[in-house]
């Protein structure tokens, strides 16, 4: 037993080094890494002393654990020193949408670098991965609040199934419809002013 003085809410699977993985362990508010094969070799370090993670949120994308705080994403990326962590918000784009916000699930979509946070509200929240131009984040809404996700490898294709509020089970990124009903969407365009010449 390891004692961290705070709530426990996720464990994520991280790189510890070449030879083994750690284990992050994230609480309320703190984040902690246990490295280490056994009771005789293990170190239990606290990576930070000020954010923590909802439960449901943490998901490791390419070695690197992204979670939901209170009010935004973190990524916690491994540094070259071993033992190392450095994280940083990444969604101050929607940062705003989220303040309060509730976290019931989230899911990695791997076939397409994606994060996704569905939260108590019905809102989730699409993050895909650009390279170095970092993250893009995109607001939806599926007109049910979704209650757990799950994304697995099923005959060689990686697909993503959602639990609803209603108690039906839902794949998503697949078809043109929402279960059959049209999509509702809409796109809001930053206003430009401009001059004319008369």
């Amino acid at each position: 037993e390891l004692g961290t003085g705070d709530i426990g809410t996720n464990l994520t699977t991280v790189s510890g080094s070449e030879a083994s993985a750690a284990l992050m362990v994230q609480c309320q508010d703190s984040t902690w890494v246990l490295y280490g094969t056994s009771a005789a070799d293990w170190q239990f370090q606290r990576i930070s002393e000020e954010g923590g993670a909802q439960p449901y949120s943490a998901q490791a994308f390419d070695g690197a654990p992204i979670a939901f705080d209170q009010e935004n994403f973190t990524r916690y990326a491994p540094t070259q020193a071993f033992g190392n962590f450095s994280f940083n918000s990444i969604s101050r784009a929607v940062d705003p949408l989220l303040r309060g916000a509730r976290v019931k699930a989230s899911v990695l979509v791997k076939n397409r670098s994606m994060y996704r946070c569905f939260f108590a509200d019905g809102l989730f929240i699409t993050g895909t991965y650009m390279g170095k131009e970092g993250w893009s984040w995109m607001p939806c809404k599926y007109g049910i609040t979704i209650e757990c996700a799950v994304g697995a490898e099923i005959n060689g294709q990686y697909r993503n199934f959602v639990g609803g509020f209603d108690g039906k089970v839902y794949e998503t990124g697949v078809g043109r419809s929402f279960d059959g009903e049209e999509v509702d969407a809409y796109i809001r365009l930053s206003s430009q002013a401009q001059r004319a010449n008369v």
